[in-house]
Order: structure tokens, then sequence, then C-alpha cells
């Protein structure tokens, strides 16, 4: 666990700014007698809000909206490799039978235009 200034400095950012994410709950850092203590998962999700608003030039409006996609995208990708690995623990008919719904599900409702 990390302290805000050592954050900031390897983010590349002033504390007070580091501060302000906090407040705005871009990011999420346990409280503690010490003070505010972020994991490794709160250091990437720093470094990320650097590279969107610096290098891809996302202004602090858009951030949030970004992050809320980002964390969506990643808690699908966690529910499908749940779903992949129960599917894995089924009997082979019952998998291919799933395997063969899901594809005629997509088909139907795939868009053509994606």
């Amino acid at each position: 666990m990390r302290r805000l200034e050592d954050v900031a400095g390897l983010c590349g950012v002033a504390p007070a700014e580091l501060a302000i994410w906090v407040e705005q709950h871009w990011l999420l850092p346990l409280a503690d007698e010490e003070g505010l203590s972020f994991s490794d998962t709160d250091l990437a999700r720093a470094r990320l809000i650097v590279d969107l608003r610096e290098t891809m030039g996302v202004d602090a409006e858009a951030v949030p909206v970004v992050l809320s996609l980002l964390d969506q995208v990643h808690r699908l990708r966690r529910r499908v490799k749940l779903l992949a690995g129960a599917m894995l623990e089924l009997p082979e008919d019952s998998r291919a039978q799933l395997c063969q719904r899901l594809l005629a599900a997509e088909s139907r409702d795939s868009d053509p235009g994606i």
C-alpha cells in the first residue's frame, strides 16, 4: 500500500491533483489512521487517468464516463471468464448444446452494421 504523495510522484502529478481525483471518486483508496492508502490497483488507475488526460486529451468531464465504461468492460470480462469456467464443468453434450444455442442467438441478434 502506498501513500498519496508516493502515488502522485509515481504518476507525475501533484498530490493536490491526486486528492481531487479521490474527491471525485475516480480513485477509491482506503482511509486509515495515517491517511489514504493506495493499492496497486489504485496506482494503475491513477496512471490510466494520467494517460487519459495527458496523452489522449480526455477532459475532466469525460473522465468519469470513460472510467465507468472501462469498469463495465472489466466486470463483463470477469463474468465471461466465470461463465467459460462453468461451461467447462458441464458434460460434453450439454456444452455442445449450449454452444449451438449461443451461436444461433448470436446470428439472430447480429447487426451487420457493427
